[in-house]
């Protein structure tokens, strides 16, 4: 069985990929002392390397007193702490987020509706069974189904929301939209989750920065409720997600 991924992170064998885009001179210069591969693509630099050789990459950009060595160690530097609002979670296992749907015809059949009481039974369940995060979902992402709009998502959302946090339950956000982020963050959410992968601009992002929430950046090959056609194929989902991000 492989290392699970949180334990090849700080494997320093195993390959990482690296973006930059400032100081390319100076990076290839850097790269090509020490036998890097580079690979240029517009005003982007991109490095695949170990661990272990990004951190010899740093050295030398440090003594060529280049400013990409600052984000370079900030990348190399575990982050054991993610702050969430008031809350802090520890990063040195896995965190499992528990869904609590309130929706009728959510894909996993479990969805609440708008049922106060039933949330926090499934919310209760969940954290039984080790979830330790909450996220709360108003709009299923089923394509078929029409969007809702702002202000009815955050109405129904939102009583959930602020239940969940007066029980001592961490909870997420699931949504896109600004309007619903901030209205989930008043009532106690301290993560906005945004499915959206930007793709529909960053309210929900500023939301969350501007609210002091933890903010939950997920990979999305089109933009929520669709579904294009064909289907997406990964040969390497992990890489594929990782590649996007940067």
């Amino acid at each position: 069985m492989p290392p699970a991924p949180w334990v090849l992170t700080l494997d320093r064998k195993t390959e990482h990929i690296a973006f930059f885009s400032d100081d390319l001179e100076q990076l290839a210069l850097a790269t090509s002392a020490l036998g890097l591969g580079l690979t240029l693509e517009e005003e982007t630099g991109r490095v695949s390397a170990s661990r272990q050789d990004l951190k010899r990459l740093a050295q030398e950009l440090k003594q060529r007193r280049s400013p990409l060595v600052d984000p370079l160690e900030r990348y190399l530097s575990p982050i054991e702490q993610w702050k969430a609002g008031s809350r802090e979670l520890k990063l040195d296992s896995p965190l499992v987020m528990g869904i609590v749907n309130l929706t009728e015809d959510s894909f996993s059949g479990d969805g609440v509706g708008t049922d106060v009481t039933a949330a926090l039974s499934h919310a209760e369940r969940l954290r039984s069974e080790g979830a330790d995060i909450i996220d709360v979902g108003a709009e299923t992402a089923r394509a078929s189904r029409p969007q809702l709009e702002a202000h009815l998502e955050a109405t129904i959302a939102s009583p959930v929301v602020a239940a969940l946090a007066r029980e001592g339950h961490l909870v997420s956000i699931d949504t896109y939209k600004r309007e619903v982020a901030e209205a989930a963050v008043q009532a106690g959410a301290t993560i906005v989750n945004d499915i959206s992968g930007l793709t529909l601009g960053t309210e929900a992002a500023k939301a969350a920065a501007e609210g002091g929430a933890g903010y939950v950046l997920n990979y999305s090959y089109s933009v929520p409720k669709h579904r294009p056609d064909p289907a997406p194929n990964y040969a390497d989902v992990v890489m594929t997600t990782i590649s996007w991000m940067a």
